[in-house]
């Protein structure tokens, strides 16, 4: 899992499932459905910036990299 900071046309990772600020967690979900939730608890002084967070895995149905919509973080 990763936190990317827009930079131009690329994106710069940030932050990964390996860091304090973020959580990862998986399960069934109320349907029975696999899901998988992400949480991330801004640190102080996090730029502001688009930002859109990334999960890169894989299932029996192979390998898979799918992320967020790119969202605006503002300064406080």
């Amino acid at each position: 899992m990763y936190i990317e900071r827009q930079q131009g046309n690329a994106f710069e990772v940030m932050a990964t499932d390996d860091d304090w600020a973020t959580r990862f967690t998986y399960g069934d979900n109320a349907q029975g459905a696999r899901e998988g939730i992400v949480r991330w608890t801004v640190p102080p002084g996090t730029a502001a910036g688009r930002y859109r967070i990334r999960h890169a895995g894989a299932s029996v149905q192979g390998k898979y990299d799918r992320s967020t919509r790119v969202f605006e973080l503002k300064a406080p």
